[in-house]
C-alpha cells in the first residue's frame, strides 16, 4: 500500500534535513487529503504520506518538542510498541519524561480515525504533561480542543501561547501559525493570524515554514491560492526543494487552460524525476480531466485509461478509482453509452464502490448512459438511486456537481413529459444550488422552472422564473466583470501600460490576420480567373486550328461555353466572399461562410450540381468544433437525396451556417446538455422546398432583429427567390421555401 520510490539507489528525500521533510509530508498529506474529497481523514492522508518517505509517524506533528531528531519513543511508536513506552514512564523523571508523555499524547490525539477510547488516552498523558503551562503541552491541547469540535476552548489554549511568546518572533510565528491553523475555513480571523505568521516567517528566513503557511492560505482562500502556490514553486526552486510535483498539480486545477495543461505536464515530469510516483494514477487523471476541459476527448481518454491501467489494489481504490469513473463519465457523454456500462460491470465486479460519493457518481453515469440507449426504464431506476444518495450525502465537496446531476435527472423527467417529477428534481437542483453554488446554477434552474409552468399553462409564474433566469445571468456576467475591474484596478502603473500595449498588439494581428486571409482569397481567386483565361486562349487557338473539323469544332464551341460559365461562377463567388469580408463581422464568421462555400466546391462531383447530404454534417461538425460545443449541443439533419445547382447550394449552405451560428451564439446562454439545433428539409411536388432550421432554446432575442447574420440570410433568401419566415416560441424556428433548380428571379418576403 505504502511506497519508497528511489532514483538511482537513493530517494531524493533522503538528502532533505528535519524542515524539508517535514514540508515534504505536510505537501503530501495536504495533497492526499486534497484529492480524496473528505473521505480519508487528514491524520490518515498524513500517516499515509509518512509511510510513503519512510518517515516517523510523529514527524508532522512534534515541532514544538522536538530538538531535531527522532527519538527513541518515537521509533518505539513507529514500531506500535506501546506498552513498552508507558512501562518506561514509571522509570523516567524530568524532562525525559515530559517528553515521553507529549509523545505518546501526539499518537493518540492524530491516530487515524475518530475513537473516542484515543481521544481519551490523548488526554490522560497530556493532562499530565500540562503540570506548568508549558506552551508546547498548551499547543498540543488546542489541537486536542480542535479535534473535539470545541474550537473556543482551543483558541484560548492558542492566545495563552501567543500572549506567552511576547515579542519573540521565533516564538510566536508558530504560535499564530497553530491559531489560524485550527480555525476553520469561514472564519475571518483564520486568515488573519496565517499572514501574521507569514511576515514573521518571512522576517526569520524560514523558507520551509513559510511555504507550509502559505498552503494553509491557499487551501482556505480559493481567491489567493493561484498566486500562493505561484510563490511556494517559486520558493521550492529557490530552497534546492525537490518535490515540487505537487504545487505544480495544485496550479493546474487553478489556471487557464494553456497554463493548466503545462503546469500538469510539469507535474509529471517532477514525478519522473524524484521517482514518487506512489500517486500516479492521480496526476493521470488530472492530465485527462485536462485535455478533457480542452474538449479532447481521444487524448482526455487515454490518460484515464492510463491512470487505473495495470494491478490495482482495494488499498489504494479510492485513488484510482477516480480515473476509472471519470472515464466512464467520458465515455457516456460521448455517446458511447454501451462502452461506459461495459466498463463498469467490468471494474465493478472485482472491486466495487466502498464509500458512497463513487455508489452516487455511478449510479448517475449508468443513469445517464441508459438514458442515451433510449431505455428509459433503467435510466429512470439509476437516476432514482442518485438523487436518493445524494439527498443523504450533503458534503460541501460535492455541491459543485451534485445541482449539474439534480438538473439532468429534471431533463430527462422533462424530456419524458413527466412534468411533476422533472420539477421534483428541478426543485432538488434549487435546494442544493441555492445554499451553495449560486448564480449560474440558479440561472439554469429557473430557465427550465420557466419551461415546466409555461408547459403547463401557468404563464404569469413562467414570466417570473424567466425574469429571476434573466437576474441571475445578468449578475453573474456582472460579477464576472467586477472581477475583472478589481483585478485590473490592483495591478500597477505600468503592468496596465504593458495590458494596453498587449490589447493593442492583439487588434492589430487581429486586423492583420483579416486582411491577410482577404488577400489570400483574393489572390487565389484571381489565380483562378488568369488560369481560366490561359485555358480560353488554348481553346481559342485550338478552335482556329481545326476550323475544318466540324466535330472538334463543335467540342471546343462546348468547353468555350463551360469556360465562360466557370468564369461567371467564379466572379459571382468573388463578389460574394468580398461582400462577406467587407462587413462587420469577426474573423472567425468570416472563415467558417468561406469554409461552408469551400465544402460544395470539394464536394460536388460535376460543374453543375451538387449532392446536400455530401458535405452538410461535414458543416455542422465544423461549426460544433468550432464554437467548442461538441458535447453540449447536438445538431440533427434531416436531408432528403436532393442535387442543388451550385448557383442555389451556395446560399442555401451560407443560410444553413448563419442560422446554425446564431442559434450556438445565442439561443444557448448556458452551454449544458440536452440542448438541440434540428435542420430539416423537405421536398414536395414541383420540386418545392422547405428548409426548417429550429432550436429549443431561449427564443430570439429582441435585440438580435438588426443583426447582420439574419440581414444576410435575408439577403440570401432573395438569391434563391424564397420566402423568409422566423418564429420564436419555445425556441426559435426559421422557415423558408423555395423551388429547387429553378431560374432565379425577385423574392417574395413572408413577414
Amino acid at each position: 500500500m505504502f511506497l519508497q520510490n528511489v532514483v538511482n539507489g537513493q530517494s531524493p528525500q533522503s538528502s532533505y534535513d528535519m524542515l524539508k521533510q517535514r514540508l515534504l509530508v505536510a505537501g503530501t498529506g495536504n495533497f492526499i487529503f486534497n484529492e480524496s474529497r473528505g473521505l480519508i481523514d487528514r491524520d490518515s492522508a498524513n500517516l499515509f504520506a509518512c509511510r510513503m518517505y519512510g518517515y516517523n509517524r510523529l514527524l508532522p506533528y512534534n515541532e514544538g518538542f522536538s530538538d531535531g531528531v527522532i527519538s527513541p519513543t518515537s521509533k518505539l511508536i513507529d514500531a506500535g510498541k506501546i506498552g513498552v513506552i508507558t512501562n518506561l514512564l514509571n522509570y523516567t523523571e524530568g524532562v525525559n519524561k515530559m517528553r515521553i508523555l507529549l509523545e505518546l499524547g501526539t499518537y493518540y490525539l492524530f491516530k487515524p480515525g475518530s475513537e473516542k477510547t484515543d481521544m481519551d488516552s490523548a488526554w490522560f498523558f497530556l493532562q499530565q504533561a500540562n503540570t506548568n503551562g508549558e506552551p508546547e503541552c498548551l499547543s498540543l491541547l488546542g489541537k486536542y480542543y480542535y479535534q473535539a469540535g470545541n474550537i473556543a476552548e482551543s483558541q484560548k489554549c492558542f492566545s495563552k501561547v501567543v500572549d506567552a511568546a511576547g515579542a519573540d518572533p521565533a516564538n510566536l510565528a508558530p504560535a499564530y501559525e497553530n491559531q489560524g491553523k485550527y480555525l476553520p475555513d469561514q472564519d475571518p480571523k483564520k486568515i488573519s493570524y496565517l499572514e501574521r505568521a507569514l511576515a514573521l516567517y518571512r522576517k526569520l528566513r524560514m523558507k520551509e515554514k513559510e511555504i507550509e503557511v502559505r498552503m494553509y492560505i491557499a487551501d482556505a482562500d480559493r481567491s489567493l491560492a493561484e498566486k500562493q502556490w505561484q510563490q511556494i514553486l517559486q520558493l521550492q526552486q529557490n530552497i534546492g526543494f525537490r518535490h515540487t510535483l505537487y504545487t505544480a498539480y495544485a496550479l493546474s486545477c487553478l489556471a487557464d487552460q494553456k497554463s493548466a495543461l503545462s503546469y500538469a505536464r510539469q507535474a509529471l515530469d517532477n514525478m519522473q524525476e524524484t521517482g514518487d510516483s506512489a500517486l500516479a494514477c492521480l496526476f493521470y487523471t488530472r492530465m485527462g480531466t485536462v485535455y478533457s476541459h480542452l474538449n479532447k476527448p481521444e487524448e482526455a481518454l487515454a490518460w484515464y485509461q492510463k491512470s487505473y491501467a495495470g494491478k490495482k489494489s482495494a488499498a489504494t481504490q479510492d485513488f484510482w478509482y477516480k480515473g476509472f469513473i471519470s472515464a466512464a463519465n467520458l465515455l457516456a457523454f460521448l455517446g458511447q453509452a454501451e462502452e461506459a456500462l461495459s466498463l463498469m460491470q467490468e471494474i465493478t465486479a472485482s472491486f466495487p464502490p466502498t464509500n458512497t460519493s463513487d455508489k452516487m457518481r455511478l449510479a448517475f453515469i449508468k443513469g445517464h448512459s441508459y438514458e442515451l440507449l433510449k431505455d428509459n426504464t433503467l435510466a429512470a431506476v439509476n437516476y432514482d438511486a442518485f438523487t436518493s444518495m445524494a439527498e443523504q450525502f450533503p458534503l460541501p465537496t460535492n455541491y459543485t456537481e451534485t445541482p449539474e446531476a439534480f438538473y439532468q435527472v429534471s431533463l430527462f423527467y422533462f424530456n419524458q413529459g413527466q412534468m411533476a417529477k422533472a420539477r421534483t428534481y428541478l426543485q432538488k437542483a434549487l435546494d442544493f444550488t441555492s445554499g451553495s453554488m449560486g448564480l449560474q446554477n440558479l440561472a439554469g434552474v429557473h430557465l427550465l422552472f420557466s419551461k415546466l409552468d409555461s408547459a403547463a399553462g401557468r404563464y404569469a409564474s413562467a414570466l417570473q422564473y424567466r425574469i429571476k433566469y434573466t437576474f441571475y445571468r445578468d449578475s453573474l456576467l456582472g460579477n464576472q466583470m467586477q472581477e475583472l475591474m478589481a483585478k485590473y484596478e490592483t495591478d500597477k502603473k505600468d503592468q496596465n501600460i504593458q495590458l494596453l500595449t498587449q490589447s493593442g498588439k492583439l487588434q492589430e494581428a487581429a486586423l492583420q490576420q483579416s486582411g491577410f486571409l482577404r488577400n489570400i482569397i483574393l489572390g487565389s481567386l484571381a489565380a483562378l480567373l488568369i488560369i481560366a483565361g490561359l485555358l480560353f486562349n488554348q481553346y481559342r487557338l485550338k478552335q482556329v486550328a481545326n476550323a475544318k473539323h466540324t466535330d472538334l469544332q463543335h467540342l471546343v464551341n462546348e468547353k468555350e461555353w463551360l469556360l465562360k460559365e466557370a468564369n461567371y461562377r467564379v466572379k459571382n463567388n468573388l463578389q460574394t466572399i468580398v461582400s462577406l469580408l467587407g462587413s462587420q463581422s469577426s474573423v472567425q464568421d468570416s472563415q467558417n461562410r468561406i469554409y461552408a462555400m469551400s465544402l460544395i466546391n470539394r464536394r460536388s462531383e460535376n460543374a453543375a450540381a451538387v449532392d446536400i447530404r455530401s458535405y452538410l454534417p461535414e458543416l455542422v461538425n465544423h461549426l460544433r468544433e468550432s464554437f467548442d460545443v461538441s458535447r453540449q449541443i447536438h445538431i440533427h439533419l434531416n436531408l432528403p437525396p436532393l442535387e442543388l445547382d451550385v448557383s442555389q447550394a451556395v446560399p442555401v449552405t451560407l443560410i444553413i451556417n448563419e442560422a446554425i451560428t446564431n442559434s450556438i451564439r445565442y439561443a444557448f446562454p448556458r452551454k449544458e446538455i440536452g440542448q438541440e439545433i434540428s435542420v430539416c428539409m423537405e421536398q414536395e411536388a414541383d420540386n418545392e422546398i422547405t428548409l426548417t432550421i429550429a432550436d429549443n432554446g431561449i427564443g430570439m432575442l429582441p435585440d438580435l432583429d438588426s443583426h447582420l447574420g439574419l440581414k444576410l440570410m435575408d439577403g440570401l433568401v432573395d438569391d434563391i427567390n424564397g420566402t423568409f419566415a422566423i418564429r420564436s416560441a419555445e425556441g426559435t424556428t426559421i422557415s423558408i421555401h423555395f423551388m429547387a433548380n429553378t431560374p432565379l428571379h425577385k423574392a417574395r418576403h413572408a413577414v
